[in-house]
């Protein structure tokens, strides 16, 4: 490479690690604006990602100043120590971080005293994320390792060529998860790097091998099969990494979708099946119910019952008929309940009322002389949640007028309860629920797996649309995506109970979703980390291979070069006739050693010095001319006589042959 091409490069270098400091800066810098004037476009670039940490502004400016200050490729002293400065700053706060991360605090300082809260899809907003603040802390290694003045050493190199590059290739992934649409970690109780943030870690992992490569720069050579540099290699192996991981990631991002239709497609069929088993449970209380109200038995025993309450063998009849609905399992109690609302027989004997919900009903059906199912309520004797289902007691006239009301109680906990919570296969998290719509709000209406006591006491406001209780009470079908009571990310199925104003929901968690799929993330992981390591290894060899057989050239040309100087050097010692080297401007470069015998002089005392003083005045023009031929020709053209000037100050003459060498 010439000197001019050198500092072409070393200027290209110089604008390049300018302009990636200055990148970063002004990216942390618009995130940290976007915090200060609340535009969440300048935090978060996108509608559905993590806003940038005011903490990862502050390291990624204090990256990009260091790197715009060592830009130039001899920075000045007082450039150094800010840039040193500033990457032990970066160094101690990325560390501190880290270690706050991996302990699962999070100290209000890192929001730099902005009003910041909340969480985005389980993740806490306005801190760092432990993979930001990693790099962050390998960046600001390798700065401190190169920024001393004439640092060298192979340590060094590795540490700047193995940081960077791991730096470039971890933002590289989080950029390209994002470009498939899959955040990485965003469905898991776990901080992800920004978008913007992923690109400054591509900026600054970048501008860290450029910095590596000016420490450690190999020899250049002209075109003809000599190595250019790691640069090349670099490139070439960024690449190679590049297509490797975007390889792995459409791998796993198809094993993704394969088991994430597999869990989608069992859940829908839980749910399906499910509902349309409460829809038919349902269906078969209230067809008990218009049993009753046909039941000619009923109506003539009842009236005969308030006709005459102190038969004793009409009591026991009675009794009899209702305990052996009770005896079903369905219903843990029954209740006669006459035109008056007044309870005439209870089984089993209990001094107790009906629920206030139950006497309301009742009061309902004497007036509308319709069957009813009371829906999911709370008694507040018992504290336990019932259902119950409600026929009218018509007379025996033409009217049928209600003289009174059969009510039967559902324990929920004796099938109801336990088949929705039953699962067919063994799970962690998975779950099935029971949910309506009570005014503003959804309203559980069966236990849950991590809140046994939550039937009837659980609600959710509309307004959290994310939640799949909201999404179906709102209309929502099928499989979603969405978060459940405990805010934890899910995968869910999303079914109505027909005619009835029941929703039937089945959900797993997407944590142990992707449990089952990290068993396949890691022989993915594996089977790339071993095309790096051989991809690598193979370019590695194929350079060591170049630079073998160019130092082997150039030891072998070395030696040619050397040989040859040795038969030339003896030519000249050994002629008879004296041999000298002229220079275009008629400098002697060389002259030999009989050169004593014409001149006078030592051999050594011509050497550096112009002909002209050795050549008589009359004959010097003659002497230009003739060298001035030789030297536009290349060719020998025959020979000059002259006289030559010896040191005692006679003449003699001398003719000289003549041919120039090429370079």
């Amino acid at each position: 490479m010439t000197a001019t091409e050198s500092t072409q490069s070393e200027r290209s270098g110089t604008v390049a690690l300018l302009a990636a400091g200055i990148s970063a800066a002004a990216i942390a810098l618009l995130a940290l604006l976007g915090w200060v004037l609340d535009a969440p476009a300048l935090t978060a670039w996108g509608a559905d990602t993590i806003p940038m940490a005011p903490s990862t502004a502050a390291l990624s400016m204090l990256v990009g100043a260091a790197l715009a200050l060592c830009a130039p490729m001899r920075p000045r002293s007082g450039a150094l120590r800010l840039a040193t400065l500033a990457g032990w700053v970066g160094a101690v706060a990325a560390l501190l971080l880290l270690l706050l991360r991996l302990r699962g605090e999070y100290w209000p300082v890192e929001h730099l005293g902005l009003p910041i809260g909340g969480t985005f899809r389980g993740a806490a907003v306005g801190y760092i994320s432990p993979i930001t603040a990693f790099c962050f802390l390998l960046a600001n290694a390798v700065l401190l390792a190169l920024l001393p003045a004439g640092a060298r050493g192979s340590w060094r190199r590795w540490l700047a060529w193995s940081f960077g590059g791991l730096i470039s290739v971890m933002g590289f992934a989080l950029l390209l998860a994002y470009a498939f649409g899959a955040p990485l970690l965003f469905r898991e109780a776990f901080i992800p790097p920004a978008f913007n943030t992923s690109l400054i870690l591509l900026i600054v992992g970048l501008a860290l091998l450029l910095l590596a490569g000016r420490l450690s720069r190999e020899p250049r050579v002209s075109p003809e099969g000599a190595p250019k540099g790691r640069l090349v290699f670099v490139v070439m192996f960024v690449g190679f990494a590049a297509a490797t991981i975007t390889g792995g990631y459409s791998y796993y991002r198809q094993e993704e979708r394969e088991l994430r239709g597999e869990a989608g497609r069992q859940l829908d069929v839980v749910a399906r099946l499910k509902a349309t088993e409460v829809s038919h449970w349902r269906k078969e209380r209230l067809a008990d119910a218009t049993v009753m109200l046909r039941s000619a038995f009923l109506s003539a025993s009842f009236e005969h019952f308030l006709q005459r309450p102190g038969d004793a063998a009409m009591v026991g009849q009675l009794q009899e008929w209702l305990g052996s609905y009770q005896a079903y399992g369905q219903y843990d109690r029954a209740f006669l309940i006459d035109a008056h609302g007044a309870t005439r027989l209870s089984l089993p004997a209990s001094a107790d009322p009906p629920s206030a919900a139950i006497s309301r009903r009742a009061s309902e059906v004497l007036r509308t002389g319709q069957v009813a199912l009371q829906d999911f309520y709370l008694d507040e004797r018992d504290q336990r949640v019932h259902l119950a289902i409600l026929a009218p007691i018509l007379d025996r006239s033409g009217a049928s007028r209600p003289i009174g009301v059969l009510v039967l109680r559902i324990d929920p906990e004796s099938f109801l309860y336990p088949f929705i919570e039953s699962w067919p296969a063994t799970s962690t998290t998975a779950e099935a629920l029971l949910v309506r719509r009570d005014g503003a709000d959804v309203l559980y209406l069966s236990d849950l797996r991590f809140d046994p006591n939550a039937a009837l006491r659980r609600r959710v406001p509309l307004e959290n649309a994310r939640v799949l209780a909201v999404r179906a009470v709102l209309g929502e079908t099928g499989g979603v995506d969405g978060l459940d009571y405990r805010g934890a990310p899910v995968l869910g199925s999303l079914h109505p109970i027909p005619d009835s104003p029941w929703y039937l929901i089945a959900h797993v968690d997407i944590a142990e979703f992707r449990a089952q799929l990290w068993g396949r993330v890691w022989r993915v992981i594996a089977f790339t980390i071993a095309l790096l390591l051989g991809g690598g290894s193979a370019l590695g060899l194929i350079g060591w291979n170049q630079r073998t057989r160019f130092y082997r050239k150039q030891a072998e040309l070395t030696s040619a070069l050397r040989a040859s100087e040795e038969r030339f050097r003896g030519f000249i010692e050994n002629a008879s006739d004296i041999v000298y080297g002229l220079t275009p401007g008629g400098i002697f470069t060389y002259v030999s050693p009989n050169w004593l015998d014409l001149m006078g002089e030592p051999a050594t005392n011509a050497v550096g010095r112009s002909f002209e003083p050795y050549v008589h005045p009359d004959d010097v023009h003659l002497c230009k001319e003739f060298l001035e031929r030789v030297l536009a020709t290349g060719e020998p053209l025959g020979s000059v006589d002259y006289r030559a000037l010896h040191r005692d100050g006679s003449t003699r003459w001398h003719s000289s042959k003549g041919s120039a060498l090429r370079d």
